[in-house]
């Protein structure tokens, strides 16, 4: 819907502007960022910064012990699970749990359905990454988990103005979950994420995802990276995990080349929602550990 038919029932300059409950992102993952971005950092000193975060030293070694599961030991300190991982998934590593915890105010059960389908997205995300060889793993899974940061801002700021979105959806399935906010808000929850994205200054590629991530092919340069978010919450919506109050199967947003340069087979698909449905067992954790419980 245009923008000139929208009814303006909220300004989304003020809903991410004047909202005490969005703080920007950890210090630690400042330094994070400008640690990994200097070829001198030793994994030492990274280490060092990293073990001053509980909840982000956990994540790490989460991480570290789920890619060696085929070592003999355990890896149990954060040098060790630096080394094992690398510094490019260190730093998206260190934005997820970032991101957890600044979102912490806005975890409640009107949207913990909302959360765990960002999680099944994100993993989702991960594990289609790692068979199309198209992002790092742990930069993938930080996209799916952003992408709908919001549709949770909104589900928690304007609540009864949103549950009319779903009961909009609900009674007129022909209507999208874009076009349901457009109408009902004025606003759709693409453009509020995009907005908290620069207010974060994340990188383009994930504001640029979280602002297209239900039209990929209008991503531009980063319609790769779309697709693959894009994808991964339909294998998270076939799976009935979560919910974004819009369950329905809607046609496949993604071009008949997109889709044959992805080289996406049946049985990688089959594999993929195998995976996130075993995977999503650690959401509670992950839920907990990273501040929003």
């Amino acid at each position: 819907m245009p923008t000139s038919e929208r009814t303006p029932k909220f300004n989304l300059t003020r809903i991410i502007e004047q909202t005490e409950a969005i703080p920007t992102l950890s210090k630690v993952y400042a330094r994070v960022q400008r640690m990994v971005s200097d070829p001198d950092t030793t994994a030492s000193e990274l280490a060092r910064v990293v073990e001053s975060d509980q909840a982000f030293t956990l994540r790490l070694l989460q991480l570290s012990n789920s890619a060696e599961q085929a070592r003999l030991s355990a890896v149990t300190t954060v040098k060790q699970a630096i080394v094992v991982l690398g510094f490019r998934t260190v730093r998206a590593a260190a934005l997820s749990s970032s991101v957890m915890g600044s979102m912490e105010h806005y975890a409640s059960p009107d949207v913990e359905q909302l959360w765990e389908r960002a999680y099944a997205t994100a993993t989702a995300s991960r594990l289609l990454a790692t068979r199309l060889n198209m992002a790092e793993p742990e930069e993938a899974f930080v996209l799916g988990l952003v992408q709908n940061m919001g549709q949770i801002i909104l589900g928690v700021k304007a609540t009864d103005a949103y549950a009319n979105v779903r009961k909009l959806i609900d009674d007129h399935h022909e209507i999208d979950l874009l076009e349901a906010e457009n109408r009902i808000l004025g606003i759709n929850h693409q453009e509020v994420g995009y907005i908290l994205a620069r207010r974060w200054q994340l990188p383009d590629v994930i504001a640029q995802v979280t602002f297209r991530h239900h039209e990929p092919e209008r991503a531009g340069k980063f319609r790769g990276p779309a697709t693959l978010v894009y994808l991964a919450d339909i294998v998270a919506r076939a799976l009935g995990i979560g919910s974004d109050g819009d369950n329905f199967m809607r046609p496949l947003q993604v071009s008949a080349a997109r889709w044959k340069k992805l080289g996406l087979n049946t049985f990688d698909l089959e594999q993929v929602m195998k995976q996130t449905l075993v995977e999503q067992s650690g959401f509670e954790e992950f839920y907990s550990t990273n501040g929003t419980a």
